[in-house]
This record gives C-alpha cells, sequence and structure tokens, in this order.
C-alpha cells in the first residue's frame, strides 16, 4: 500500500533534464500548470505543513522528562509524532514531482527541520547537553569582564564564537542561557541558504539540488550544531566555499585531452549549463567578494580549531586542479590560520604542541580512537554507535555512485569529488580528541548529500518499482536519523530537577569553594566560571568505590567543597562506560557511609552533598 500511495508521485522513467528542471523552478515550464482553481491548492500544503507543525507541538511539550530511555528521544515521543515526522517529507517529494514550487519547497525543509530539532527542543524542559551549558558560561564570562580567560580554557584562545554570541545575547536582550534551546534549529535552518548557492553552481538540475538538501536535513546526525563554535564556523565554511563555487569557480580551459594532465583537468571542466565562467559579476562585486572571503576566513580562523584548516585544504585543492581562478585566496586562507594559531592561539599551542601535531601521519590510530573507542558501553549504546557507522557508510556508498555516474557522463567532473573528499585528509593531521572521523563526516557532507541526491535519481528514473523503493526508503530512513542524532539522550538530556539541582548548588556554594562531579556530563559552568574551582572525579574509578578519590579531588579548600551527583552522571555511566544498572545507589551508599559528607540538597533526580571537614566530621 505504500509502495502504490508513494509511486503516484514519481516521475516517469527517463533522465532528468536539468533546463527543464529550472524552468520548472521558476514557474515557467510548460504542461505544469495547474487548470484547477489555484488559490485553495496553492494554500493547501503550506497548510498542512504549519498544521503539522503546531500539532507536533502540542503533542510533546514537556514530555521528556521521566520518559526517555537508552534508545533516546525516540522513546518519549507518541507514534503519532512518527507520522507527523514523515509529513514534511511527503510534502517536500510530492511538490518535487508535480509543481517544484519554490516557496512550497522551503517551507517542507523547513518543517522537515523544525520536526527533527523540535522532537527534543518542544519536549525537553531545559537546555540540553553539557558542553552548550559551557558554552553559555564563556560567553557570560566575556558579557561580565569584557575579555577571554586563555588560561582557563583552550577554548578561549578561539573567542571569535563567544564574542560574537555576546554581542548578539546583548542585542536580543537575552541570557546566553535562554539561546542555546533554539540554537541548534537555527544553525539548521542557516546551513540552507549557502547550500543552495554551493548546489546550484555544481549541479544542473534543480531537483537533485533541492533533494539534496534534503539529504543534507536528514543526514546530518553527528549533533555539531548546537550552541557551538564549530557550528558558527560551519555555517562561514559553507557560506565561503557557497560564494567561491559561484562566483570564482571555472573549468580548466586550453587542455590537451591526449595528455594524462590534460584528461584529468578535462574531467575538471564544468558544463555550460552549470557554472562556466562564474556569476556575472562587476571588477567592483569581485573585489568586495575578495574582501568578503577573506574577512570570512578571518572570522572561521579565530571561531574554531579545525574548521579553518578544512576550509584551506578544500580551497588549495581547489586551486591545484585549477579550477579555482583566484589561486590568492587558499594562500590567504592559509597564512590567516597559521597566523592565528601562531600568535591570538600562542597560550594553547605553547604547552599543546603534541596535542596539535602528535597524531599526524597516523591515520590508522586517528581511526581506530575515533571509531574503535566509541563502540565501547551499554549494548544499546554500542548499537546506535554501529547504526552511525552504518548511517556514515550508506552514505559515502551512495555518494560514491553518484560521483561514478557523473564521471562516466563526463557532467560535473571531479568538483564534487574534491569537496567531498578534502576533509579525509584531516586524518592524516589530527585526531582532534578522537572525534576526528566524526568532523570528516560532517564536512564531506554538503557535497557527499548532493551526490547521493544524483545518485537516488538516477535509480529513481529507470523504473517506477525501483522508484517506489527509493521513495520509501527515503521515508524509513526519517526514524532512523533521529535514533542516530538523538540516541545519547538518555544522559544528554537535562530534567527540571537536575536544573534545579545545579541553581541550588550555586545558591549554597561560596564564591572559591570546589566544585566536583561525577562524570563530565553535568550541564554546569553556565554561571561562575571564574569564581570557582572546578574539578572533575574519574568516572571509572568511581564505579569501584573509590570514595577516597573524590575526597582527593575536593581538596582542603576552606571555603568548603561540593559534590554533586544527578541521573545523567548515573546514565552517562550505564551507557558510555557500560556500568551496572545499580552503580549510582551504590557509589551514593559509599559516599554517605564514608561520614564525611553531609546532604545538603535533593531532589528526584540530583544530590548535593557537603564535604565536612575531619574534625567535623560525623560520627
Amino acid at each position: 500500500m505504500i509502495s502504490n500511495s508513494v509511486t503516484r508521485y514519481l516521475p516517469p522513467p527517463g533522465p532528468p533534464d536539468a533546463a527543464h528542471d529550472d524552468e520548472t523552478a521558476r514557474g515557467t515550464g510548460a504542461g505544469h500548470r495547474d487548470p484547477r482553481p489555484g488559490i485553495i491548492r496553492a494554500g493547501a500544503k503550506p497548510a498542512v505543513l504549519v498544521a503539522g507543525v503546531v500539532t507536533g507541538y502540542v503533542l510533546i511539550r514537556g514530555r521528556a522528562d521521566g520518559n526517555i530511555g537508552p534508545w533516546g528521544i525516540v522513546e518519549a515521543l507518541p507514534w503519532p509524532y512518527l507520522f507527523l515526522l514523515v509529513l514534511p517529507a511527503i510534502v517536500f517529494f510530492h511538490e518535487l514531482q508535480r509543481g517544484m514550487r519554490r516557496v512550497v519547497l522551503s517551507l517542507a525543509l523547513a518543517a522537515q527541520v523544525i520536526t527533527i530539532y523540535g522532537s527534543v527542543a518542544f519536549s525537553e524542559s531545559m537546555p540540553r547537553f553539557a558542553t552548550a551549558w559551557l558554552h553559555a558560561g564563556f560567553t557570560t564570562q566575556i558579557l561580565q569582564t569584557g575579555e577571554t580567560a586563555t588560561g582557563m580554557d583552550a577554548r578561549f584562545s578561539w573567542p571569535g564564537f563567544f564574542a560574537a554570541a555576546g554581542v548578539f545575547s546583548e542585542a536580543v536582550g537575552l541570557e546566553p542561557l535562554s539561546l542555546l534551546r533554539w540554537a541548534p534549529m537555527c544553525f539548521a535552518l542557516l546551513f540552507l541558504a549557502p547550500l543552495a548557492l554551493l548546489f546550484r553552481a555544481l549541479h544542473g538540475s534543480a531537483r537533485v539540488r533541492w533533494t539534496g538538501l534534503w539529504v543534507f536535513t536528514v543526514a546530518n546526525w553527528v549533533g555539531q550544531d548546537y550552541f557551538a563554535p564549530q557550528a558558527f564556523a560551519f555555517f562561514l565554511h559553507l557560506a565561503g566555499l557557497s560564494v567561491v563555487t559561484a562566483v570564482f569557480l571555472g573549468g580548466a580551459r586550453s587542455v590537451t585531452r591526449s595528455r594524462p594532465v590534460g584528461r584529468i583537468r578535462a574531467m575538471l571542466t564544468l558544463p555550460a549549463d552549470v557554472n562556466p565562467e562564474g556569476a556575472a559579476v562587476t571588477y567592483g562585486q569581485r573585489s568586495f567578494l575578495i574582501v568578503l572571503l577573506v574577512i570570512v576566513s578571518a572570522a572561521v580562523a579565530m571561531s574554531h580549531q579545525l574548521t579553518p584548516f578544512m576550509l584551506a585544504m578544500t580551497l588549495c585543492l581547489l586551486a591545484l586542479t585549477g579550477v579555482l581562478r583566484i589561486a590568492l585566496l587558499p594562500l590567504a586562507t592559509v597564512i590567516i590560520t597559521v597566523g592565528w594559531l601562531c600568535y591570538g592561539a600562542q597560550d594553547y599551542w605553547n604547552g599543546h604542541m603534541s596535542a596539535i601535531f602528535g597524531s599526524a601521519g597516523q591515520v590508522s590510530s586517528v581511526v581506530s580512537s575515533g571509531v574503535g573507542s566509541r563502540i565501547v558501553g551499554s549494548t544499546v549504546h554500542q548499537a546506535i554507535v554501529n547504526l552511525r557507522i552504518a548511517f556514515a557508510g550508506v552514505m559515502w556508498l551512495l555518494a560514491a555512485a553518484g560521483l561514478i555516474h557523473l564521471l562516466r557522463s563526463r557532467k560535473y567532473g571531479l568538483i564534487l569529488g574534491i569537496i567531498a573528499g578534502a576533509p579525509f585528509l584531516m586524518l592524516g593531521l589530527q585526531a582532534y580528541g578522537g572525534e576526528g572521523m566524526l568532523r570528516v563526516y560532517l564536512f564531506s557532507l554538503p557535497a557527499t548529500a548532493l551526490l547521493a541526491a544524483h545518485a537516488c535519481a538516477s535509480l529513481a528514473a529507470r523504473a517506477r518499482p525501483v522508484a517506489a523503493v527509493v521513495a520509501v526508503a527515503g521515508l524509513l530512513v526519517l526514524p532512523v536519523s533521529l535514533v542516530a542524532r538523538y540516541g545519547n539522550e538518555s544522559y544528554e538530556h537535562v530534567s527540571a530537577q537536575e536544573g534545579a539541582a545545579v541553581a541550588a548548588l550555586y545558591d549554597i556554594a561560596p564564591y572559591g569553594s570546589t566544585l566536583v562531579c561525577l562524570s563530565p556530563n553535568l550541564s554546569w559552568r553556565n554561571i561562575g566560571l571564574s569564581q570557582y574551582d572546578y574539578a572533575q572525579a574519574v568516572l571509572d574509578q568511581f564505579a569501584v568505590h573509590r570514595v577516597d578519590l573524590a575526597i582527593a579531588a575536593m581538596g582542603t579548600n576552606p571555603k568548603g567543597a561540593y559534590l554533586i551527583v544527578t541521573r545523567g552522571q548515573i546514565a552517562y555511566g550505564e551507557e558510555v562506560y557500560g556500568l551496572p544498572a545499580d552503580w549510582g545507589r551504590s557509589v551514593q551508599r559509599d559516599i554517605v557511609g564514608s561520614r564525611r559528607f553531609t546532604t545538603v540538597f535533593h531532589n528526584d533526580d540530583a544530590t548535593v552533598y557537603r564535604l565536612e571537614p575531619v574534625k567535623e566530621a560525623r560520627r
């Protein structure tokens, strides 16, 4: 039944026509004018999309607390929400085949983003993810003091995002913590604009380009679009790359195809209907865009450790292959990136040279640390990690198929392959704290999504049964994407009671006291970043009842020391470390049994303990 219903929305078999797609997208294609009354029909799909989003919000608002299991957010969602999740996709692909109206397609994409990201933003009572809370603390630190504290955290050596977030926070009159809930959704919507420009410069079919935007939205499960420098820098990366491809990209000229080098460069030549000479701009506009790109490169270099290298490598490869008509831009990007690392981030690299260059050339160790070390923890957590690996593998296989098809048809050459493959060079340079493969997937995803969309469109054009299979697979991938993206939600979400415990801790603990948590997975440090002495106990040692390690970490601070234990920290131990379900209760029994701690705050999800001096210890 599903197969028959989606087949109605698919085009008849046959090769897609790029010129026809573009003409239809502008609303001038012959044979696509609907003779039926237009007002009601024109507003039907937007109305359905709006109704779906509003219904989803009402349906899941506040449902997350207490309902999230080891599989993540999907366990807290009622089954009707899964239909609302696929509804924008149905509207999107129906419009893609029947109308090609940009407004409807854009609204459907926006609704798809909202249904995916809204599954946590609407259902959770507090902003999620501990690192986002810390970034709010960095922003607050700049707002309160007017300066960074590079000795406090390495990320302060790249303060561009935190300074920009502080300016934005003051401009809109909101505390940084208030921005956390909606930042992922806003970043996901922002990504679509430069992606659309990038895809327009790299593919001639409007249908494939729109499909590529949808694929990117669904396949971006990495979770690097929260309130963080990497999300901001990734947006700038996309913006810079889109301007380069739209204006400064062109095919190799005057090559001799009989020579091997000439054949390779001929494969890089852009077709006449895509971007043969770049966008038509005046000399003044060209100069303005060059200056703008340099500013973007500088903003990226000042905001994030990894993204400027990704941008520089991509631009350098495009320049080396002869398709980038402004060779000085990659050089300027490299100079800016290295210059900031040497001078702006001097406080960091002075003591971390091994962290920067220690993994250079060790591709196998980078892959093993980024992939192998993550397949640990509970059985469910391992299944989720394997699902993410399979997701990435399928995307790369589809992209490879799309690239091979394009190369065989001699249409778009290796340019998309260069943009998709450039991030893999990072594996030989930097492990990035074990997240190297995650970042490679993210930075290759724009080109990978477009290539995968091309492969799917080519498959769907073969026959109606094949098209039906592709359509059904596209719908089924949505709940899979939700599990891949939010499978860690059992410990990444913050309940209202956990938030209350953190607030109580700051009310109880005087400035200058030592604060300790069981694991790094605690949403705090959003305030008082420089007013407290933060310490972190070692989770796996806590699991074997070494409460003395907590006492040692808390030290002998005369202003006091406090230990906070939350539901999220305990879930983190169970899922990521594979600890038994009762490990949290066992550790807390040992904390109380040590007679060194006094409970100063308690609710169902959290407990705050104060370490008592030895002479005042309870007997």
